[in-house]
């Protein structure tokens, strides 16, 4: 048991796995279901981190069955991965003890995934989904792939339209989606809903008509002050990095507010004025 400072290194075959918290226990336990085998676990308790190549987290308390590769992340847990967020009342990452990488992550309660639109620019556009419990896989190249949502299942995702001849891409709008069941399957930038069902309500509208408040759910929290970039950033409560500050494009937006409000002003013009006797 460690509890000054502490932090634990898991060597792995391929990658190394990095714990840091106010106290780590690291142990082995008999499996049950053959006592001759012996399963390694540590535990991470009070402001608990991590860090692996391709993945990292923070969370009150981190329990790691490194023989079964099953990690768990108990109170206020965040995950980060690969440009990705996603945070929920307990996550479970399941790895892939061959490959050493995270197969899938499961989300019990308020479980939320963003990912931002485009990594390369500083526009405040992010992709969204969210509800009671999620269940996240990754694909071959260790990014998160698709996302299944039970339970008040919404998703908020950018669509675009791509000239065939050009290969430009221009925005078209944004897409607000409900149901009980979201399958949804992050590609490149863009978040595609592939399946709603039970109270399917989905509709598409162009970025002149969605209020910029609208853009995000309520509950929307994209952490950049607290993500752990490198291993030695888990040897701090926080890294605290800047803020980054997104910009708000509501250029065609204020232009169609615009519009409208010219257009009452000719209906309130045209209507006779009353006058005093």
């Amino acid at each position: 048991m460690m509890t000054k400072n502490p932090y634990a290194v898991k060597a792995l075959e391929k990658d190394s796995m990095y714990f840091a918290a106010e106290k780590i226990i690291s142990f082995q336990r008999p499996d049950s279901a053959d006592i001759k085998v012996k399963k390694s676990f540590l535990r991470a308790f009070r402001k608990g981190r991590f860090y692996k190549s391709n993945a990292q987290g923070r969370a009150d308390s981190i329990a790691f069955n490194e023989t079964d590769g099953v990690l768990h992340m108990y109170t206020d847990p965040i995950l980060w991965s690969n440009g990705k967020q996603v945070t929920g009342d307990k996550v479970e990452a399941y790895f892939n003890t061959q490959n050493e990488n995270i197969d899938s992550l499961k989300v019990i309660g308020n479980a939320f995934a963003i990912s931002k639109v485009d990594s390369l620019n500083l526009k405040d556009e992010f992709n969204q989904v969210k509800g009671k419990l999620m269940t996240v896989y990754y694909g071959p190249d260790n990014n998160i792939k698709e996302a299944k949502v039970i339970g008040n299942a919404q998703a908020i995702s950018y669509s675009d339209d791509e000239n065939k001849q050009t290969g430009e891409k221009e925005r078209v709008g944004i897409s607000l989606t409900s149901c009980g069941i979201i399958d949804a399957v992050f590609e490149e930038k863009l978040l595609y809903v592939v399946e709603c069902n039970i109270g399917a309500a989905s509709d598409t509208y162009p970025m002149s008509m969605i209020e910029p408040e609208k853009r995000k759910f309520p509950d929307f929290n994209w952490n950049t002050k607290d993500r752990i970039l490198k291993w030695q950033d888990i040897l701090v409560d926080t890294p605290n990095y800047e803020e980054i500050k997104y910009e708000s494009d509501n250029t065609l937006y204020d232009k169609a507010q615009e519009a409208v409000a010219k257009e009452k002003a000719k209906e309130e013009a045209k209507k006779p004025k009353r006058t005093r006797r």
